[in-house]
Formats: structure tokens, sequence, C-alpha cells
């Protein structure tokens, strides 16, 4: 899920996706434990079942805006972008593949990787838009997805907008409303920042050394890569655990 700017890394946006990402693999663990019937968050914590993935999957909508104005600022870079959005919706479709022949009852449809490569397509859209607009678009989308609810999005080819009645059974479900607004405002920080010199502050630099820096750097850099390998890997070695103690 990271992306590259035009003149090279940031080391202070990727350590920011990869305190996220950390944050992600800690939910995944939780939901995993509970799968494998091994002590986990009760089911009732509501902070951690609700509002933790969902301020998680903000975090990597704000960050990809921010990065989607930042790889751009030169000029759009077509060849960049193409092989960007392609790997997104090859990566999205790996898991509406794997998770719909696993949890065929609740398989992920639009989850944070397809919403990613959605959105991308809309950022591309608004690359030169101010930063104005794009909060003004932003709060459009928020209120929609807040106040809309209704049965005709109901059907299978509309439920994925987020605005249906009852929203569907599925284990990953990020739909435009109201996500879509978390990356218009990553994009119209984006640009605030580029206009007011924050990427070229000293900042920006700050975990460009040390272990603690270096690690979260290197998860947000490999994020992609870590999203879909640590799920099996997690499966892989609770279920062995679980083999063990029952063996």
């Amino acid at each position: 899920m990271s992306e590259h700017d035009a003149v090279g890394r940031i080391p202070a946006i990727d350590a920011i996706r990869g305190v996220a990402m950390l944050a992600m693999m800690v939910f995944h663990l939780g939901w995993d434990l509970v799968l494998v019937g091994l002590p986990s968050v009760p089911a009732n914590n509501a902070l951690f079942w609700q509002a933790f993935p969902r301020g998680i999957v903000s975090a990597f909508l704000l960050i990809a805006g921010v990065s989607l104005v930042l790889t751009h600022r030169a000029g759009f870079d077509r060849r960049r972008f193409w092989r960007r959005f392609g790997v997104l919706a090859l990566a999205a479709g790996i898991v509406t593949a794997v998770t719909w022949a696993v949890f065929p009852d609740s398989f992920i449809f639009f989850g944070v990787l397809h919403a990613m490569a959605a959105f991308s397509l809309v950022g591309l859209a608004l690359l030169t838009a101010r930063a104005r607009v794009l909060v003004v678009l932003a709060a459009c989308v928020l209120a929609i997805g807040v106040a809309v609810r209704e049965e005709v999005f109901q059907h299978p080819g509309l439920i994925w907008l987020g605005l249906a009645a009852v929203p569907p059974a599925s284990n990953d479900f990020v739909p435009p409303f109201p996500f879509l607004a978390v990356f218009l405002i990553g994009m119209a920080l984006g640009r605030i920042g580029l206009d007011r010199g924050w990427f070229a502050a000293g900042w920006t630099r700050w975990p460009a050394t040390g272990p603690v820096g270096g690690g979260l750097r290197w998860l947000g850099r490999w994020s992609l890569v870590i999203y879909l390998g640590h799920q099996p890997l997690f499966l892989a070695v609770l279920f062995g655990a679980v083999w063990l103690l029952r063996g």
C-alpha cells in the first residue's frame, strides 16, 4: 500500500504508514485468535472491534491521499500511476478470490485494497484541484455517507457504495460513502503541505536512523506485501498452536 513520490521517499510518511500497518496486524491477530478459538479481546469490546479498524483504514486512506499528491507534484506520471493501480487491482482481486473460497458468506468484495484502487481513480480526476475544493467534496461525501440509508442501494450492483439500509456481511468493507472523504482530505493535506513547504521540513527526515524508526519505515515501505502475507502466516502459526495444544 506504499507509494513513491516523484523525488524519493519521505521517511516520516513511511514510518507513519508503518504504524498503521502495525496496528492492522494487532487487530488481525485479535480476529484470528477468535477464529481459532483462543483467548482474545471480548466480543462486546466496541472500541477494538469497531473503532480500532475504522481508525486504521482511515489512516491508510489519509496517507494514500497525501501520497498521491506528492507522487505527481511535478506533473502526472502516467507510468507510475497505472503501475500502482494495476498492482492494487491485482492484489484486491487476490483478496476477493481467497476470501470467497474460505469465507463464502462474508468474502471481501470492496475492502481496503479495492477502495484504494477505486479512490485513486477519483484522485486522478482531481489531481489539480485546490485544497478547498477537495475539502468541500469530502464534506459532501461524508454528509451523504452519514445521512443516506435507502433500500434501493441494497441491490447487489449498488451495495458497494455504502448507502444501503443494511450493510453487507463482509470481513472487510470500505465503501466510498463515507471513506472516500478521508482520501480526499488526505489529498487536501498533501496540496496544503506542498504549498506551505511542510514536506521539505526537518520532521520529514525524523526516522532516518535507529531501530524503531527503521523498523517502522520498513513496514511502511513494504506494507502491501506485508498486508497480503501476514494473515496467512498468523493463521498458519495459530492453527498449528491449536493442533499442538489439543493433540
